[in-house]
């Protein structure tokens, strides 16, 4: 079995607790990162989120469909502005087959699927493997 190495894409290293968020066993359903602002959360979030995905890609069994990832923020600024764009400075563009605007949808190059939703968006019905909510803590997420 080979093993993803990633490089951060601006060439930032990862700092050790992050990595240790990305390659965790987990031994509970959730995994909860804590820190103050600029402590790198987001980061070891993607990076767990990225690895999750590369462990879980489109196999035959999946037929027409893919497996699934959502990442819910409570707006699509937050979002933009905080988990998506730590994604998109820390993901290998050759990872990425492609990226919907429309439907705020990537799509990895492995066959797994991101849903970049809000919390006022449609997130009833689907299927996921993986559930990312980027700021947690504010109101609206509870």
């Amino acid at each position: 079995m080979s093993r993803l190495v990633v490089g951060l894409v601006d060439g930032r290293p990862i700092v050790p607790c992050q990595h240790e968020v990305m390659r965790a066993k987990p031994t509970a359903w959730i995994r909860c990162l804590v820190g103050g602002f600029g402590s790198g959360k987001t980061t070891g979030g993607i990076l767990a989120l990225l690895d999750h995905c590369c462990a879980n890609p489109w196999t035959p069994a999946y037929g027409q469909s893919n497996p699934r990832t959502l990442v819910i923020g409570t707006t699509w600024s937050v979002l933009r502005d905080s988990a998506f764009a730590v994604w998109q400075e820390t993901v290998p563009p050759e990872l990425i087959r492609e990226h919907r605007k429309a439907d705020r949808a990537t799509m990895l190059a492995n066959g797994h699927q991101i849903l970049w939703r809000t919390t006022k968006g449609k997130i009833e019905g689907g299927t996921v493997s993986g559930l990312y909510l980027d700021e947690a803590h504010q109101r609206h997420l509870r």
